[in-house]
This record gives structure tokens, sequence and C-alpha cells, in this order.
């Protein structure tokens, strides 16, 4: 399981360090709610952030497991899930904020979707290995 992090940090680093960056906000969502995001305060009750804290660390959990246990399809669950986290959160920072939020919403909203891009990639290369043993 180690090694297959080592590898992972040394081939992907966006993966992995995304996964633990993210763990972190998630988890300060789940405790507090409201209190950790102004943005999101404006806009939704604590429900919201703490739906938003729960995607991100059980995404990043997922994530890592995946990598760890060398499971695409734990790996691209995860990646989704914390996609959708991303998305929220940076939805939800550009319409509570308004332009003070410009920044940290699209880049949240990068982040998702530059999240949603590597699973459309690991479904296509899966499809392809399919495709080969089959053949």
């Amino acid at each position: 399981m180690r090694q297959q992090l080592q590898s992972a940090w040394v081939h992907r680093p966006y993966t992995v360090v995304l996964a633990v960056v993210l763990v972190v906000p998630g988890a300060l969502a789940i405790v507090y709610g409201d209190d950790v995001s102004q943005a999101l305060s404006n806009i939704a009750a604590g429900t919201i952030s703490r739906l938003m804290g729960t995607l991100l660390v059980v995404g990043s959990v997922l994530t890592l497991l995946g990598i760890a246990r060398n499971r695409a399809l734990t790996e691209t669950l995860g990646l989704t899930v914390t996609g959708i986290g991303c998305a929220i959160y940076g939805l939800g920072v550009i319409l509570g904020l308004g332009l003070h939020g410009a920044v940290a919403g699209s880049g949240f909203l990068a982040i998702a979707a530059g999240t949603i891009r590597r699973v459309i990639t690991l479904a296509a290369v899966a499809r392809e290995v399919d495709r080969a043993s089959e053949s």
C-alpha cells in the first residue's frame, strides 16, 4: 500500500495532494457547519456546509484508498465525490460573496472540472482495457 502511494506521489502528485489537502476544509465544514464559510452561511443552512464537507472528506478518503490499493473504481468514485464537493463550494462562494468570492469560487470550480476530467479519462482508459482484453 505504501509503495502504491509513493508511486502515485511521483506519477500523479496532483491527485494525491488534492485528496490530502481537501480533508482539512471538509472536516472543518462537518464540525463547524456555516461557521466555516461566510459564503455558504450567506446562501444556505449548515446542512449544505456539512454536506460539502462530507463529500470532500469521503471523496478524499476513497481516492487515497483507490490509489493505495490499486483500485481504479474506488479512485474514480472518490474523485467524482470530491469533484461534486468542490463544485458545491465553488458555486456557494460565488453565489454567497459575488465578486468577492470570484477568485476562490472559480478556483474550486476549476478543481472540480479538472477532477471530473480525470474521471472521464480513467473511464475511457478502463473501456480500452476492457476492449483489449476481449480481443
